[in-house]
């Protein structure tokens, strides 16, 4: 199973959305996707998806429910795991809540072949565990200057205290690819003189009202509009990302959740 953080340095980039049509996009194509909602401050996964969840990680590392139990499923085959305050909660586990939740885990692995972690935006500590955890890191950034500025501080957060310096990038809300390769190029620059990180451009996701009115009718935007040129973008991006190598030295399975309790 591949664990994937999907981070951002600011609010505002859409990378929750990102992270929804993406998992949708990779459903597609015959991935099993689970969504772990790890934005802890703003969880809002299942709103975007128009579902709901009863239960949460909290409950699981607790003992009340089993990890099978608060899976909730999506459209297309995608599942959510809602996790509310339950990575904060993992600072304070017993060695009993700890082995109840890798056992849980191992339950996973049969059935997704992806983990999309939408982590919470910024450089908070719960954001850096999920992302210091996760096999592979895509920050999402738009065109906006303050975004460029932002993920280039999340860049550094990855190399300096996370140990991830191979990241991969996509910029979203684009008015043409000539605009995203410009933003990009600006922060590989950047990075290329002052850090180790090695980045890689996924894609662009080109502007899109039809996008914004999906998250406001809480829908998935490739689902709502799946003729828009945002969905095709989304669709060839799911593609590319398929077919690129996975970063040396990646790490599987339930060791994300190890890494995560390792580094409380």
């Amino acid at each position: 199973m591949r664990y994937v953080a999907i981070t951002s340095g600011k609010g505002g980039t859409g990378k929750t959305a990102v992270t929804i049509n993406l998992a949708i996009c990779l459903s597609r194509r015959g991935q099993r996707v689970l969504i772990f909602d790890g934005d802890l401050g703003l969880a809002n996964v299942d709103i975007q998806l128009g579902i709901s969840s009863r239960f949460n990680l909290s409950h699981v590392v607790t003992g009340q429910v089993e990890l099978s139990d608060i899976l909730v499923a999506g459209p297309t085959g995608v599942h959510v795991l809602p996790g509310a305050s339950g990575v904060v909660e993992m600072e304070n586990l017993t060695p009993e809540m700890h082995g109840h939740l890798l056992n849980g885990v191992k339950s996973l692995e049969e059935r997704f072949d992806i983990v999309l972690i939408d982590t919470g935006a910024g450089i908070s500590n719960s954001v850096q565990l999920l992302n210091s955890a996760a096999d592979e890191v895509i920050v999402v950034l738009t065109p906006d200057p303050s975004a460029l500025m932002d993920a280039y501080a999340m860049v550094k957060l990855l190399a300096t205290r996370c140990n991830q310096v191979m990241v991969r990038v996509i910029v979203n809300q684009v008015r043409s690819l000539a605009e995203a390769n410009d933003v990009f190029e600006r922060l590989r620059r950047v990075t290329k003189q002052f850090l180790p990180s090695e980045l890689e451009l996924i894609g662009a996701i080109g502007f899109d009202p039809q996008m914004q009115d999906a998250v406001r009718q809480g829908k998935p935007g490739v689902l709502l509009s799946p003729n828009s040129p945002s969905t095709s973008d989304l669709h060839n991006l799911a593609t590319k990302w398929l077919a690129m190598p996975t970063p040396v030295g990646q790490r599987q399975g339930s060791k994300f959740w190890e890494r995560v309790l390792d580094r409380k």
